[in-house]
């Protein structure tokens, strides 16, 4: 299924009480999509027999705390990445 977002929700003023109605974004295979990861996103379910992957990238300057998404602090890579340099 297409990502879903809610609009606004990046921003400081808004309220999660509130409205949390999510808008669905559909698009065409190979199409890039960018956005403030900071606003409230989901992939919904794959209702298909056809796999679907999808690139996630993410940057941030250096002093922002990401307080809704858990960070590890273990590399994915295990500890023969870190040995090896």
């Amino acid at each position: 299924g297409p990502t879903q977002f809610v609009l606004g929700s990046h921003m400081q003023s808004f309220d999660a009480e509130g409205d949390v109605s999510a808008m669905s974004l559909t698009c065409e295979a190979g199409t890039a999509i960018v956005f403030d990861y900071r606003i409230l996103h989901r992939g919904t379910a794959n209702r298909t027999d056809v796999d679907r992957p999808c690139l996630y990238y993410t940057y941030a300057k250096p002093w922002f705390q990401d307080h809704k998404n858990l960070r590890s602090v273990n590399s994915i890579l295990g500890e023969s990445a870190s040995s090896a340099s």
